[in-house]
């Protein structure tokens, strides 16, 4: 018996003491909060768990979770929590990100932290909802550089809580202006300041030219969303503005676009009661891309058995979810691309506005602890 329990314990050293099997056994735990658990086991652990290059074999196998949608499409300042993770692992994180007290209107969401503006104070702030509320509070800056400018605001791209980005546009028939000014350290500068361009748009639509939706900036890239059938693409490094126009069947102003980290730009079309979601990556050194479509059309089964038509509200970042309203009835639902699955919530008195409504995905890469000297161990 006690030679069976050494070998055991031999096998088991043997196993646990090969960082080449640990990572394989830590690239099967799913979810990124258990390799913060698991790296609290050891120094070994530890060192394997939040080795960079593990990391980034671990999210292309399970990319960050979307835990829920805010709608801050209210009247009251008080943004709804719309819980989207039905997973076990994930519920304690759902119900930190539903007890938001305060009243606010939400400006981004990024990496499980909320950039909000207190209209009482005034001040702008970036709000930590699965870390027990903290926040952090920033100067806001002076008024608008441009003339008749929309303004964004967004987190600092680097991830810091002490970081905001601002970014203004002007777009007129024929010509866009575009100012970025980022924060840190409490002081306000300038990234890049375009001159008025001149832009060769589709063909004309119908509509005075505005801006529907800033994505935020990734690389130095700003996407400015626009009715004119076109997407802006802001290079804050060149100081310079092009155009990526729609696919061709994308015809009308019910979609949704996302920018991902690695994969591109995800848009969601809908059309009735049908979906299409196209992918728009950079193909090349020249920066050329085109749009491919992702799988087939979805019948939203939802909205066919209804007889009604869908509203596209939001997309998570790597289009995976669609956040929906149903036309009639003024019922949100969520559609996972892949999968097909629905969700249908309850009746709301009206449908949430498109564009006050965010995904808030799973912080990544995760944030591991510091283990004591006393009580670590290296195996």
């Amino acid at each position: 018996m006690e030679g069976d329990a050494q070998l055991r314990s031999a096998a088991t050293s043997a196993v646990f003491g090969s960082d080449d099997l640990l990572r394989e056994i830590l690239l099967r735990l799913g979810f990124p909060t258990f390799l913060v658990d698991a790296a609290l086991v050891s120094k070994t652990w530890l060192r394997n768990a939040s080795d960079p290059a593990f990391l980034r074999s671990f999210r292309r196998c399970h990319r960050p979770r979307l835990l829920d949608f805010y709608d801050d499409s209210g009247m009251e300042c008080r943004p709804r929590f719309i819980p989207i993770s039905r997973a076990p692992e994930l519920a304690a994180a759902v119900h930190r990100a539903s007890s938001i007290p305060g009243r606010f209107t939400i400006w981004a969401a990024r990496n499980c932290h909320l950039l909000v503006y207190d209209g009482c104070t005034p001040v702008h702030m970036v709000l930590s909802p699965l870390h027990a509320m903290r926040l952090v509070a920033f100067p806001t800056p002076s008024s608008k550089r441009l003339d008749q400018a929309s303004v964004w605001f967004f987190h600092a791209e680097d991830g810091r809580e002490d970081g905001a980005v601002v970014v203004e546009v002007v777009l007129t028939n024929t010509k866009v202006q575009a100012e970025v000014r980022a924060m840190a350290s409490g002081v306000w500068g300038v990234v890049c300041t375009t001159a008025a361009m001149e832009l060769q748009l589709p063909a004309a639509v119908p509509l005075l030219p505005c801006i529907e939706n800033i994505l935020p900036p990734f690389q130095g890239i700003v996407h400015i969303v626009t009715n004119h059938r076109c997407i802006l693409e802001l290079d804050t490094v060149a100081a310079s503005i092009s155009a990526i126009r729609l696919p061709d069947s994308v015809a009308t102003r019910n979609f949704k676009v996302s920018r991902s980290e690695d994969l591109g730009l995800f848009l969601v079309h809908a059309k009735g009661s049908l979906l299409s979601v196209w992918n728009h990556r950079i193909i090349g050194s020249n920066g050329v891309g085109d749009w491919a479509l992702v799988g087939g059309t979805i019948h939203v089964r939802e909205a066919c058995n209804r007889g009604e038509d869908v509203s596209v509200l939001a997309v998570d970042d790597n289009g995976e979810f669609v956040l929906l309203g149903l036309n009639t009835s003024a019922r949100l639902m969520c559609v996972h691309v892949k999968s097909k699955i629905e969700e249908v919530y309850e009746e709301m008195p009206m449908l949430p506005v498109r564009g006050n409504v965010f995904p808030f995905m799973m912080v990544w890469p995760p944030i591991f602890p510091a283990l004591r000297e006393e009580h670590s161990q290296e195996k």
